[in-house]
């Protein structure tokens, strides 16, 4: 069975951490590129992203780092 679920951003690094920790849940990739198969994340590639984005986060709130804007994002795709 397939659910989609829509959560409030501040929720979604909690809501993802206690899903990955069911042996029967699994998480397919919102951001990667689908091809005839669709990528899964396995429970460890889904947390180390998580918490490589937070560091990010982190250190552009503390000044060390410059995060891209949404334009630029944007000009790439």
């Amino acid at each position: 069975m397939q659910i989609i679920i829509d959560v409030p951003e501040e929720k979604q690094a909690f809501l993802l951490e206690l899903l990955t920790n069911f042996p029967f849940v699994s998480i397919k990739s919102p951001y990667s590129q689908h091809t005839n198969d669709e990528t899964i994340l396995t429970k460890n590639e889904l947390v180390s992203d998580i918490r490589e984005a937070l560091q990010e986060v982190k250190e552009h709130q503390a000044g060390t780092k410059k995060l891209r804007s949404a334009w630029n994002l944007l000009d790439e795709i």
